[in-house]
């Protein structure tokens, strides 16, 4: 088959919803056939998570979670057994963001969600 246009005729292109490990027939003996997936068909659908997760992310999420009364970054450090840093790092993004705001009492530094943190954890 040596023309082009000829192929183009001979050509089929037939969408399928093909099972791994099963075979697939065709009911076209007179043409060469490709087969494709059909968009959607088939695929695992992916579990939908948390709104405040996929925007915070998994750690800040539950760091604003338990900041429903002030605590300090060794009591979260302790209490979602992360690093103090690490908590650090995220009460700063929290505080830049207004999820957070810190008060001091004493030596200690304490925070707590702010409104637009409540607003954002109580709505999700």
């Amino acid at each position: 088959m040596s023309d082009p246009g000829a192929l183009a005729q001979a050509l089929a292109a037939r969408p399928a919803h093909v099972v791994q490990g099963e075979q697939c027939v065709t009911d076209d003996p007179d043409n060469a056939v490709v087969i494709y997936p059909v968009a959607g068909l088939g695929t695992t659908p992916r579990p939908r998570t948390s709104t405040l997760v996929d925007l915070v992310g998994a750690s800040r999420a539950r760091i604003l979670h338990d900041l429903d009364r002030p605590r300090s970054t060794t009591e979260l450090s302790r209490r979602h057994q992360l690093s103090a840093s690490t908590v650090s790092y995220h009460l700063g993004v929290l505080l830049d963001a207004g999820m957070v705001h810190r008060t001091r009492r004493g030596l200690a530094v304490e925070y707590a969600r702010s409104a637009r943190g409540d607003t954002l954890v109580l709505t999700q």
